[in-house]
């Protein structure tokens, strides 16, 4: 019986030893800082450090300028480690990692006037996908900022 014990505690061990996340390529994957994805076939990781920049304008306020979210991540290739930033809003929102691109999608949650962010709140979506497209080749969407006006109140046209 103690063997028996001692190979489920073996097991529960190695178990919490993961080497973390392991999403496939060219789809969408969630981050909270201090978390590591892992792309085994690509040799790379992925680890979400910090959030360094959070100007995004608060769900429940009426703000001229979406503002902008950054996020710091430790990309690590081969031998080789770096830390990238990535935004919301500005550029850039794509780095190249080998014969990858690594994007910025999104970052959550929302701000609230009246509620700060932690940093355990916050969760990056992140996508790696096979061959360096660069920015040029972004999306309209995800490469330009919105162009949305604000009608103020008595302004006029």
């Amino acid at each position: 019986m103690p063997s028996r014990v001692y190979l489920i505690a073996v097991f529960a061990l190695a178990c919490s030893a993961s080497t973390g996340l392991q999403p496939p390529l060219d789809q969408p994957f969630w981050l909270r800082i201090g978390q590591t994805a892992q792309f085994p076939k690509a040799d790379l990781s992925v680890t979400f450090r910090a959030v360094s920049e959070d100007s995004r304008c608060p769900q429940d306020v009426v703000c001229v300028w979406e503002g902008n979210g950054q996020v710091q991540l430790e990309v690590r290739s081969g031998s080789s480690v770096r830390t990238v930033a990535l935004n919301t809003t500005t550029r850039p929102r794509d780095v190249p990692v080998g014969s990858y691109q690594l994007w910025l999608e999104k970052l959550a949650p929302i701000p609230e006037a009246q509620h700060p962010i932690t940093a355990s709140e916050y969760v990056a979506t992140l996508k790696l996908q096979a061959g360096a497209l660069g920015e040029s080749m972004s999306p309209p969407a995800a490469r330009a900022p919105s162009n949305k006006r604000l009608k103020l109140a008595g302004a006029p046209g």
